[in-house]
């Protein structure tokens, strides 16, 4: 059993219980025209699409989302007409550290028996 990244779909997995999610097709119409619909993504619903598509869209460089900006996204499956529309936005996520930070034995011997 091997941890890989799928060819298909590329998200990373077990390769041998990996099932690609479904298929969708996006665009953002304000950055790529109305009728280009050459993005695919893998995700388990038009939702799950949209913020995929918004996450790529807002990766090219700088952020835009994360600074107030909003796009809108158009999904549909393969092939069909219906579109469902999506008013994409993002949030930064803050991620706290601590790391341990290492004393002379003296030092701290010295702090302990006060």
């Amino acid at each position: 059993m091997s941890f890989d990244r799928c060819p298909i779909c590329g998200k990373y997995d077990f390769t041998d219980k990996h099932k690609c999610r479904p298929k969708w097709e996006v665009n953002i119409p304000d950055y790529h025209g109305e009728d280009d619909w050459d993005n695919i993504v893998y995700a388990y619903d038009e939702e799950d699409a949209a913020k995929d598509m918004a996450e790529r869209y807002n990766s090219n460089g700088d952020y835009a989302l994360m600074d107030g900006d909003e796009i809108t996204v158009l999904v549909r499956k393969p092939g069909e007409t219906e579109v469902k529309t999506f008013i994409c936005s993002a949030e930064p996520d803050i991620i706290y550290y601590a790391t341990e930070k290492k004393t002379d034995k003296k030092t701290n011997n010295a702090k302990n028996n006060m």
